[in-house]
């Protein structure tokens, strides 16, 4: 005697659902209330697990991550109140970078106000923040470049990385390095030196396109905090105890 235990095996999954589907109908509300319960505590558990994953893994795909950190200026006011500002002035990083040898490369990053940015090629005009970078920005962080040389891209004066999205918008093709835009009414064109692969959203940098350091031929930025000798050693001091 032959016995098709494929055809048994689809007879007895049929009849589990359909003794399921009656136990449905017969207790229509607590059905109801399991499945609305069922499916608000997966939903639940899928978003807080997004959630933590996002936190634990933001700013962490840089290969250097664990060794990279960020200055934060504490401020107290007249009145007691105290303040936290993600970032401090120009001196501070180049003080501690000579000053300090346990400081490997530091990056700059600054915004100043937003710009007419326009392909030469093209003339498509478009409203962008001037942001400036130390050439340190493209070696202590690893963002990928599709175009260009990261240990030159940011210092040379007038030249500029543009994300691919930008350069889509700009020009229509991410092929553009070498490719010119002009800013504002300057009369000097920046030329595009490399292009970065569109930052992922769990970073806490991102720009559309950010021009040299060098570029800025004011240096009144650069003296935005005067530190003299005896508070440099101060500073080194604090830095030093806090790194104990």
């Amino acid at each position: 005697m032959s016995i098709d235990v494929t055809t048994n095996l689809k007879s007895m999954i049929r009849n589990y659902f359909k003794i399921a589907f009656r136990n449905l109908v017969k207790t229509k509300v607590f059905s109801f209330i399991n499945i609305i319960g069922l499916t608000v505590g997966i939903t639940g558990f899928l978003l807080t697990a997004l959630y933590i994953f996002d936190e634990l893994t933001f700013d962490r795909f840089h290969k250097n991550a664990s060794n990279i950190y960020r200055l934060v200026d504490n401020r107290t006011s007249d009145g007691g109140k105290q303040t936290k500002i993600a970032g401090a002035g120009y001196q501070v990083s180049e003080k501690g970078k000579k000053d300090l040898p346990e400081i490997k490369d530091v990056a700059r990053l600054a915004t100043f106000s937003r710009i007419n940015v326009m392909a030469t090629e093209n003339n498509r005009v478009f409203y962008e923040d001037f942001t400036i970078g130390s050439p340190g920005l493209l070696t202590v962080f690893d963002f990928p470049l599709m175009q260009g040389d990261r240990n030159s891209a940011l210092t040379l004066p007038q030249s500029a990385v543009v994300t691919e999205a930008t350069a889509r918008k700009l020009f229509g093709t991410t092929q553009v390095q070498g490719k010119t835009l002009q800013i504002g009414n300057d009369t000097l064109l920046y030329k595009i030196s490399g292009v970065l692969r569109d930052f992922p959203v769990n970073s806490s940098i991102s720009f559309n396109i950010i021009f040299s350091e060098s570029s800025v031929t004011n240096d009144n930025f650069k003296k935005f905090i005067s530190i003299v000798k005896e508070r440099i050693i101060s500073l080194q001091s604090k830095i030093e105890i806090f790194l104990l």
